[in-house]
């Protein structure tokens, strides 16, 4: 297995997204925040009709800032992840990562970003961790990960 920071700066150098060079593995300040409508990953579980909800949540946990910590209550990242949740959607996107950058690759990225704090995953894996827990059993069905009542962010489901 490639160590953790020689995978990470050799990916760094080849920003590629959705090809055959994976993004980064981490963030670097020059990454903005989200402000605009940039949706990084666009796979297998992403849902065009759930930008609403992705930016609202963005907003609701984080501000848009992919970096943010409330590491007092244990939660990571734009998405605000649980240690334990990201794990699990380490799991969870390692078959489409072996599809997008093949078997190895594909292995290596997930078992790497195991081992590092969602906050400092570069944007395009935090999405993809983000919709494939919230479609993984179908559309919206990991949504209870992130409730905010009758009144936040599930208006914008459809």
């Amino acid at each position: 297995m490639i160590a953790a920071a020689a995978l990470s700066m050799a990916l760094v150098a080849s920003p590629a997204i959705c090809g055959a060079t994976p993004p980064p593995l981490t963030m670097r300040a020059e990454h903005p925040d989200m402000t605009g409508p940039s949706f990084p990953y666009q796979g297998e579980y992403f849902r065009d009709t759930q930008k609403r909800f992705t930016k609202c949540i963005l907003y609701m946990e984080s501000r848009y800032h992919y970096y943010s910590t409330a590491r007092a209550a244990g939660y990571f990242g734009g998405f605000q992840f649980s240690k334990p949740l990201t794990r699990g959607a380490t799991w969870m996107i390692t078959p489409e990562l072996k599809g997008m950058f093949g078997k190895v690759d594909g292995k290596e990225i997930a078992e790497t970003l195991r081992d590092i704090e969602m906050h400092q995953w570069h944007p395009f894996y935090q999405h993809m961790a983000f919709f494939t827990v919230l479609n993984w059993k179908g559309d919206a069905s990991g949504a209870k990960h992130w409730s905010f009542g009758s009144g936040g962010c599930a208006k914008w489901l459809p």
